[in-house]
C-alpha cells in the first residue's frame, strides 16, 4: 500500500485521516505544520500528500507549488472547509497549482478511500 502524508494544523483532522487511511493498509504520517509537511516530503518518499489548503504560517497552496517545483514524486490532495473564498473556487485553483484532487471537510470516510484511490491511480 501507499506512504501517505497528512498536513493539516487541526490535529484532529490528522488522527481521523491517519485512522481512515491505516485501516485501508496505507501507512500514514501527519503533521500541523506546513513547513514540517515540506521537510518531511523533502526528505522521505511519499506516495502522497494530503494538505489542508488553509493553514497559518505555509498555506497548502505554497505547500504544493513548493513541492512541485522539486523533483520530488508526490501526489498531491488538497481539502478545505472553505470551498470559495471572494467567489475563487479553491480547490479548483489547488489543482491549478498541481494538485491531482481535492474534497471538502467535513468529509465521509468512503469519499477520502476514493479520492485517495483515484489520486494513487492517476
Amino acid at each position: 500500500m501507499a506512504q501517505i502524508l497528512i498536513i493539516d494544523d487541526d490535529p484532529a483532522i490528522g488522527d481521523i485521516l491517519k485512522r481512515i487511511l491505516s485501516k485501508e493498509g496505507h501507512s500514514v504520517e501527519s503533521v500541523t505544520d506546513g513547513q514540517e509537511g515540506v521537510d518531511l516530503l523533502n526528505g522521505h518518499d511519499f506516495d502522497l500528500a494530503i494538505v489542508d489548503i488553509f493553514m497559518p504560517q505555509k498555506s497548502g497552496l505554497e505547500i504544493i507549488q513548493e513541492v512541485n517545483r522539486g523533483s520530488k514524486d508526490v501526489k498531491l490532495l488538497a481539502m478545505t472547509a472553505f470551498d470559495a473564498l471572494d467567489d475563487i473556487d479553491m480547490r479548483e485553483f489547488a489543482e491549478r497549482y498541481g494538485a491531482v484532487g481535492s474534497f471538502e471537510k467535513p468529509f465521509a470516510h468512503q469519499d477520502v478511500i476514493t479520492k485517495v484511490a483515484e489520486a494513487l491511480d492517476d
